[in-house]
C-alpha cells in the first residue's frame, strides 16, 4: 500500500507539473488515486480528493457558458458586418468542436464520479455517495442529449443507492 501510494501521488504531481491541474488526464488519475485510498480506508484523503472533483466539475461547466458567451459575441460581431454566411460557417464549426471537447470531458469525469460514489457507498458513507451520483447524473444530463441511454446508468446507480437506504418512493421514479 505505501509504495502504491507513493507512486501514484508522483505520477499525479508530475503530470499536474507536465500538463496542469484542469487537464483531462491529470483529473482522471485524481480519480484513480480518490478510488484508491477509498479501497484501503483512507477516506479522508479521498474526501479531499472528492472535493477537487467536484470543482472541477463545476469550473468546467462554468468555463462552457463562458464559452457560450463569447461565441454569441462572436456571431454579433459577424452580424454587424453583414457576413453571416462567414459566420454561421465559423460558428457552427466552433460550436461541435467544443461541445465535443465539453461531452468527452463531462462523461469521463461522470464515470469517475461514479465509481468514486459506488466505493463511498461500500464503506457506507451514503450520503457522500448520493451527492457523487447526483453530480454525475448532472454532468450526463449537460453532455448528452434527452433519453439517451447513458443517462439510465446514472438514475440506476442513484435508485439503487435509494432503495438499499429503504426510500423506495425516491428510487421508484428513477428505475
Amino acid at each position: 500500500f505505501p509504495k502504491a501510494e507513493l507512486y501514484l501521488e508522483k505520477e499525479l504531481r508530475s503530470l499536474e507539473k507536465a500538463l496542469g491541474a484542469e487537464n483531462p488526464r491529470v483529473i482522471a488519475l485524481v480519480g484513480k488515486l480518490t478510488r484508491f485510498y477509498i479501497a484501503h480506508s483512507s477516506v479522508s484523503k479521498a474526501h479531499r480528493l472528492t472535493t477537487l472533483l467536484m470543482a472541477y466539475g463545476e469550473r468546467s461547466m462554468k468555463q462552457e457558458r463562458d464559452v457560450d458567451a463569447h461565441l454569441a459575441q462572436v456571431a454579433k460581431y459577424f452580424g454587424a458586418r453583414d457576413e453571416y454566411k462567414e459566420a454561421e460557417k465559423k460558428l457552427k464549426n466552433l460550436t461541435e468542436t467544443t461541445a465535443k471537447i465539453r461531452a468527452d470531458d463531462h462523461l469521463e469525469l461522470a464515470a469517475s464520479l461514479d465509481s468514486i460514489a459506488s466505493l463511498y457507498k461500500d464503506k457506507n458513507e451514503v450520503d457522500l455517495a448520493e451527492s457523487l451520483y447526483k453530480r454525475a447524473i448532472d454532468l450526463r444530463e449537460h453532455a448528452l442529449a434527452p433519453g439517451h441511454m447513458a443517462l439510465s446508468f446514472g438514475y440506476e446507480h442513484l435508485a439503487t443507492l435509494y432503495a438499499a437506504q429503504g426510500k423506495t418512493e425516491l428510487a421508484q421514479p428513477l428505475f
